[in-house]
C-alpha cells in the first residue's frame, strides 16, 4: 500500500499526482493498493464538495480519506504536501518519499515489496511519466497572501486584517509582492474589494495564484475567467525559468490565497 498525503490546491501535490495515479492503475492487478489522505492547508480545502471536485480534475481514481481534523497526518508524525509513505505486506513502513521527485527510485521500492510478496507474479513494465519537479535553485518560494503568513510583503503600508487601500510601491524586490487599490485582508486570504491589483516580482517558468470565487484575472492584457471553489490559475508562463515582474488584477469578490511557482 502506498499512503500519499496530499492537499488539492497544492501545486507540487498536482505534480506529483500524476504519478501516484499511474502506479495505482498500472499495479492494482498486483494487489497494490493507493489511499490518498487530504489533509487541508487552507480553510476551504476542508469543504468535502471542494475536496471531491479537485480529485475529479486530477484524474483521482483512487479511495481518498479526508482528514479535517489531522489525525492520521499526526499519526505519521508527517510534515510536509506531498508525502509518499510505502507499506509492505506485513504492514511495516519500508520507505518515506517527501515533496517531489525520485519517482524511479519510490517506484523501484513498490516493484521490489510486490516481488517480495509474491515471488511467482510477473509484474507489468514500469511506469512512463514525465517529471515536471522544477529544478531551478533559484525559483521563488510559495508565497502567501493572508496576514498570518504574508512573509514576502513588500508594500508601502502594513498588511493587517481588515479593509483598507493600498497604493502599489515605485519598486518592488525580489521574491516579494505589493498590493495596489481596496482589499479586504484576512488571515488566509485577501478579498478584492476595487481596483484591486498584486504586483509580484518572481523567478520561475510558470507561475500560479491560487484563487476563489467568481470574476476575472487580468495579466498583461489576458484575461483569466475564475469561477467556483479556490484552486490554482496558470498567470504567467514561459519555457525556461526567467526573473520577471507582473501585475494581477482582480474583479471584486475574488478570495487570493498564495502564489506557487513552476
Amino acid at each position: 500500500m502506498l499512503v500519499d498525503f496530499w492537499a488539492y490546491s497544492c501545486i507540487n501535490c498536482q505534480r506529483a499526482i500524476a504519478h501516484v495515479e499511474q502506479w495505482s492503475k498500472t499495479y492494482s492487478a498486483d494487489d497494490f493498493v493507493v489511499l490518498g489522505v487530504h489533509t487541508p492547508e487552507y480553510a476551504f480545502e476542508h469543504v468535502g464538495s471542494n475536496v471531491k471536485a479537485g480529485a475529479k480534475r486530477l484524474g483521482i481514481t483512487y479511495p481518498v480519506a479526508q482528514d479535517n481534523g489531522y489525525k492520521t497526518w499526526s499519526a505519521y508524525a508527517n510534515t510536509s504536501w506531498p508525502s509518499d509513505y510505502l507499506i509492505d505486506a506485513s504492514g511495516d513502513i519500508r520507505h518515506v518519499s517527501v515533496g517531489e521527485g525520485d519517482y524511479a527510485g519510490v517506484e523501484g521500492m513498490i516493484r521490489q515489496l510486490l516481488a517480495a510478496a509474491d515471488p511467482t507474479a510477473t509484474l507489468p513494465p514500469a511506469t512512463d511519466v514525465a517529471d515536471t519537479t522544477p529544478t531551478d535553485s533559484s525559483q521563488s518560494p510559495e508565497t502567501y497572501l493572508g496576514t498570518k503568513r504574508a512573509t514576502y510583503y513588500a508594500g508601502s503600508r502594513d498588511l493587517a486584517n481588515g479593509t483598507a487601500t493600498f497604493t502599489t510601491p515605485s519598486t518592488v524586490p525580489a521574491d516579494e509582492f505589493a498590493l495596489g487599490g481596496r482589499w479586504k485582508a484576512g488571515s488566509e486570504k485577501l478579498t478584492s474589494v476595487s481596483g484591486s491589483t498584486i504586483t509580484l516580482s518572481y523567478t520561475a517558468s510558470k507561475v500560479y495564484l491560487d484563487v476563489g470565487g467568481t470574476g476575472t484575472l487580468t495579466v498583461g492584457g489576458k484575461s483569466i475567467a475564475v469561477s467556483g471553489a479556490p484552486n490554482i490559475y496558470t498567470v504567467a508562463s514561459s519555457s525556461a525559468a526567467e526573473t520577471g515582474m507582473i501585475t494581477v488584477h482582480l474583479t471584486p469578490g475574488l478570495d487570493a490565497y498564495s502564489f506557487t511557482f513552476g
